[in-house]
């Protein structure tokens, strides 16, 4: 959880939201029966979002203080590149527009920074949030894993190849 520096709003991950939900479902939390309908309805889909492999890049968003020296908090949107085996993933986080870096081919606007300039980090599980909060997010192609994958892992992809 973290509270945005210049709004206020509160962001929960999606493992404090999942318990949240359980003790919503159990009975824990004092709730309306439409509450405990929706409780139901989400947990799924956080449990999914939770249990996603990561060995194919994907969007995720997480708190920016990860990658900043200031102690300004703010949602941050990063492309998941891996994971170990200590359940942490490497993250690089989307910037605006300038060299050296990955520009994405659905979103011209953003970018993946180089791991030379030194912004990618490996984060746990439990610090990744929805990216349904972020107006405009756009979802990988299949040439954007194939880049990711040469540069961050180092995988050789072949040309017509699309498994990855």
């Amino acid at each position: 959880m973290f509270v945005h520096g210049k709004t206020g709003k509160t962001y929960y991950s999606v493992r404090e939201k999942i318990n949240y939900y359980n003790k919503v479902i159990n009975g824990k939390i004092e709730v309306s029966p439409a509450v405990k309908r929706k409780a139901k309805l989400r947990l799924k889909s956080l449990i999914k979002i939770n249990e996603q492999d990561y060995s194919v890049p994907r969007i995720i968003m997480t708190n920016d203080k990860k990658f900043n020296s200031d102690n300004f908090e703010k949602p941050r949107i990063c492309v998941a590149i891996k994971e170990d085996d200590k359940n942490r993933i490497f993250v690089a986080p989307m910037l605006k527009t300038n060299s050296q870096t990955i520009i994405l081919d659905k979103d011209i606007n953003r970018q993946i920074s180089n791991t030379s300039e030194g912004h990618c980090r490996w984060i746990d599980k439990s610090d990744v949030y929805e990216t349904k909060t972020i107006s405009n997010v756009c979802s990988l192609s299949k040439y954007d894993i194939a880049k990711i994958r040469k540069i961050f892992v180092g995988k050789k992809v072949k040309k017509n190849n699309t498994t990855y």
